[in-house]
């Protein structure tokens, strides 16, 4: 029987494998769209603390090479540990490849080889144990970038023993309560709030559960929470939101100290009656004929305590007289949304209500016209018929905020065959066309916006929508390219440290949001791709440990379809200050 290596080695791993890969190596990947519009607001915020250092620059062919390897080592209280899984799994590709998987040898290394050029996560399969580089900076692995035909030496991996939390979850009459997905909430020592993790444990047929692979520290452990189906999918019965070891406030929680290798049992809970759930029902109308509107699809947020909210699962698509019903709603106050993306979805202000102890009936939920937005994408620089022909297959993305109702909307279009789009029905507030991509939401790597013009003004702080408006003439300027900016860091009074998180992104001159944006790897290096050719600002922004100075940048230029090899320099000393 082939070894587990060597089936990696051709492509042979299995479903088990790779499914425990898949859930000890989580990564956010496939930016959303709210994801990219915050990323270029918050650079906005960083351009007062940029650094001037020197740096160097060239420009080769981009040429394709053979494929490269990745090794490292493992160690566990300072001596390298055989028989460790390390996966590593593709990161920011429309196609991804399969994990790959080695396994240390003898003296702890590990090895993986035949590995084509692109962005990678790095992770040592190790459940009961925690990998301490990846404590404080919150990542399920080490980020790699590789280019064609490198070895990357270096990867190494620090292993701790974790700590484990086991107990019983009983209801109200003592019995056990089975297949209760457990929530295990940090604690920050100074305010006692947290954050939760979303793990994959749940009690067995006794009631039990146990928690490993812990990192030390002080926890709250919870059920309740993530209760609407059970392991095989099928729909149930919520339990209502229960701490250790029986309140249902979460300032009332008894702590778990967890110690590294060490064991906390005996952590039970009590949870209460098992909550009913309940149904919200009525229309939804043309707020102006009063005739009903079919096939339009509602959801349901749920307002939480800090005055957010909580968008739920359930939807209900409206029927040929406008009428809908959404179940399994629990008790809570919630609103009424229009769960649509596509364009010339109506608009209509979220409607409130609040669910207690039974069914909430005659919701009414009127649509008004809403604002209009039209006009037309330009590509920069270039009359290309094939490169217009490609554009026009993309869809435009616009993201909306700031309006009275308090709800964010994203809202995409469609490209028609002669550069004119136009998006219906968008709520009051300020819009942003920020991001394209294709029909089926994979990333666009050669398209990029640019920016808006309205009037032939540039738009650099949104447009504004009011309820009955209509929006003409915009033009979308959209650049193309297939440059590559790839670079390394090198660091003066420090080290990029456990904990690090580092940003390069790519800004023109006289512009103040960036095109592009990556994310900095263990080594200090990085690659943005799909570039238009031009001069850029290059900022290096993020988070180390113990520094200050979080800022550089300096000027690239970009050839279109060849290589920009980028080295700058990123000063660590804790005492320095940076001039805006």
């Amino acid at each position: 029987m082939p070894t587990l290596t060597n089936r990696i080695r051709f492509g042979e791993t299995t479903l088990s494998e790779l499914a425990i890969i898949s859930a000890l190596s989580t990564f956010p990947v496939g930016w959303q769209p709210m994801t990219i519009l915050t990323l270029r607001v918050l650079t906005v915020l960083f351009m007062a603390c940029l650094g001037f250092p020197a740096a160097a620059q060239s420009t080769i062919p981009n040429q394709k090479l053979a494929t490269g390897s990745v090794s490292g080592s493992v160690t566990l209280k300072g001596k390298r540990v055989p028989g460790i899984n390390v996966a590593l799994r593709s990161m920011g590709s429309d196609q991804p490849l399969p994990a790959l998987i080695a396994t240390t040898d003898s003296e702890g290394n590990y090895r993986i080889s035949k590995v084509p050029a692109g962005q990678y996560q790095v992770s040592p399969v190790a459940p009961t144990f925690v990998i301490t580089e990846m404590i404080m900076a919150g990542h399920q692995g080490k980020l790699v970038i590789l280019t064609e035909g490198e070895s990357v030496d270096g990867i190494d991996f620090t292993l701790v023993k974790g700590g484990v939390i086991t107990g019983k979850v009983l209801d109200a009459d003592g019995r056990p309560v089975v297949e209760e997905p457990l929530n295990l909430i940090a604690v920050d020592s100074s305010d006692q709030s947290g954050r939760t993790h979303l793990l994959f444990f749940r009690t067995d047929d006794r009631g039990v559960y146990r928690i490993f692979g812990i990192p030390a520290g002080r926890y709250k452990v919870a059920v309740g929470q993530n209760s609407r189906m059970d392991s095989l999918g099928r729909p149930r019965r919520p339990y209502p939101p229960t701490y250790h070891p029986d309140t249902a406030d979460a300032a009332q929680a008894e702590i778990v100290e967890v110690v590294e290798g060490d064991e906390s049992a005996g952590i039970d809970i009590t949870v209460g009656r098992i909550l009913d759930r309940y149904a919200a029902s009525g229309r939804i109308i043309d707020g102006e004929t009063g005739q009903p509107l079919s096939n339009i699809r509602l959801g349901v947020a749920r307002r939480t305590e800090n005055g957010g909210h909580d968008y739920q699962p359930v939807r209900s698509l409206s029927s040929s007289r406008g009428e809908f019903k959404i179940e399994g709603l629990m008790p809570g106050a919630y609103s009424i949304v229009i769960s649509q993306y596509e364009d010339n979805t109506p608009f209509a202000d979220p409607v409130s209500f609040e669910v207690v102890d039974r069914d909430v009936n005659n919701l009414v939920v009127k649509t008004s016209k809403g604002t209009t937005l039209s006009g037309v994408v330009v590509l920069d620089g270039s009359n290309d018929k094939a490169l217009l022909a490609k554009l026009y297959q993309l869809q435009l993305n616009l993201w909306v905020q700031g309006g009275p109702s308090g709800f964010p909307t994203w809202r995409r279009t469609a490209i028609n065959p002669d550069g004119s789009f136009r998006l219906g029905g968008l709520p009051p507030g300020v819009a942003t066309i920020n991001t394209l991509s294709f029909p089926d939401h994979k990333p666009v790597k050669d398209f990029v916006v640019l920016h808006t013009e309205r009037e032939g003004m540039r738009v650099t702080q949104g447009i504004e929508l009011k309820v009955g408006d209509e929006t003409t003439g915009l033009k979308v300027f959209v650049g193309y390219g297939k440059g590559l900016v790839r670079g390394e860091l090198t660091f003066v009074n420090g080290t990029m440290t456990p904990g690090s998180r580092l940003m390069a992104q790519l800004t023109r001159l006289g512009e103040s949001v960036p095109l592009r944006a990556a994310e900095v790897d263990a080594r200090g290096h990085f690659a943005i791709e799909g570039m238009p050719a031009g001069t850029y600002w290059l900022q290096i922004q993020g988070y180390i440990p113990g520094a200050r100075n979080m800022a550089a940048r300096q000027q690239v230029n970009v050839v279109d379809g060849a290589v920009t090899e980028v080295t700058i320099t990123l000063d660590l000393n804790p005492k320095s200050t940076v001039k805006p």
